[in-house]
């Protein structure tokens, strides 16, 4: 048995690592850092982040100029997700696995799936600390003009999105949108996504995906939050001051999650988003909820606050806005240990590690998936929320 685990192994692990590179779509878009050297949990990696540089005027001089500072600026990320996901082979899938070359069972594939979808979501769990929102939660974008009379029917989202890009000063190349499948349907309807001679190319028609729209390269991910909250009779538990940051609500801390948002009485057209739900000392029944934008202005006590039960999020960012960095969790290779088998491998090609342990428990063998990564939003001016 421990001949056919070693030489089963790296066939097993080469695989799933391909799969984890058709499925961990996140980690190619953004600003990465990944490397061959071995790592824990709770160690930290350096990710390099580009500066702005001013062109100068010459001025012809006797003396050469101070030349400018070349190092590269770069941002602590933390090993702070570790993630596995075990499955099991049967003798017949084993034979299956040694006998064709593309052959991926079941469970495995479970297993790498589930891998992935947690790395894409420590990515897009950012959100929340993103300023610039557009957008109405609860009604969907990219809707057809005789569908909705809302501002955000048709690709206004996509071009409003575009412009406050541009006015961050995102670069053309690296932005990237990734939205639920709700969204997706919505634009594929219109023509500026699905029509070759409006879009400009053929990609949608050829290969079933998005493409490239707006100078954005559109994706549809099915690990997007939906924080909509139903929970009613909310209102400010103290008055709250222009530019505050956080307010206290007459609400379980609890029942509020990070990504909720909400209107106040008398303002519905100004909405809110939390960032974070924290309790009250000495009172269970409030909770100070930290905003992601200053209140523009004075509210008092005791107005209701209405939260929005329906809630879809979509992101469109450049691969600037966030770093990503992911070690492997042993040094590659095989390594025979007491109870069983590991053996670590990175992706030449995207930089991903995956590691597989295989370990000998009471009549049976279990086979395990892990990561190690660590994920940061270092720009968020290089970000958009879109709600929906």
């Amino acid at each position: 048995m421990s001949n056919q685990i070693q030489d089963l192994m790296p066939r097993i692990v080469s695989r799933g690592l391909l799969t984890f590179r058709q499925s961990a779509i996140l980690p190619r878009l953004v600003n990465s850092a990944f490397g061959a050297e071995a790592a824990q949990r709770g160690d930290s990696i350096k990710v390099p982040i580009s500066q702005p540089i001013t062109a100068e005027d010459v001025t012809p001089s006797n003396q050469m100029p101070q030349p400018p500072d070349t190092q590269l600026s770069s941002v602590s990320v933390p090993l702070n997700n570790w993630k596995r996901a075990a499955f099991h082979l049967t003798d017949a899938e084993m034979m299956q696995i040694e006998a064709q070359a593309h052959f991926i069972p079941l469970q495995m594939a479970e297993a790498i799936h589930a891998l992935a979808s947690a790395v894409n979501k420590s990515v897009l769990d950012l959100y929340v600390q993103i300023p610039q929102t557009i957008g109405v939660p609860g009604k969907l974008p990219f809707q057809t003009a005789d569908a909705t009379a809302h501002i955000w029917q048709g690709v206004n989202a996509a071009v409003t999105a575009r412009k406050l890009l541009n006015k961050a000063g995102a670069p053309k190349t690296g932005r990237f949108a990734v939205i639920d499948y709700d969204m997706e349907a919505n634009a594929l309807a219109l023509p500026h996504f699905h029509d070759a001679s409006k879009a400009g190319n053929t990609s949608v028609a050829m290969d079933g995906e998005m493409g490239r729209k707006f100078g954005i390269d559109w994706f549809a991910n099915d690990t997007l939050p939906r924080p909509g909250v139903a929970v009613t009779g909310v209102k400010l538990a103290a008055d709250v001051e222009a530019g505050a940051s956080s307010v206290t609500a007459t609400v379980a801390p609890t029942k509020i999650k990070a990504g909720a948002v909400f209107s106040v009485a008398n303002a519905a057209d100004k909405l809110f988003m939390v960032t974070d739900s924290a309790p009250v000392k000495g009172n269970r029944d409030q909770a100070k909820l930290t905003l992601a934008q200053p209140v523009p202005a004075t509210i008092a006590a005791n107005t209701a606050l209405s939260f929005v039960e329906d809630v879809h999020v979509g992101l469109v960012m450049h691969r600037d806005a966030v770093a990503l960095a992911m070690r492997p969790l042993t040094m590659g290779g095989m390594e025979v240990g007491t109870n069983g088998h590991m053996m670590s491998v990175t992706d030449p090609q995207t930089g991903l590690s995956l590691r597989l342990e295989v370990s000998r428990q009471y009549k049976q063998t279990v086979w395990e998936f892990d990561v190690l990564w660590g994920v940061a939003l270092v720009r968020p001016e290089l970000a958009v929320v879109l709600h929906g």
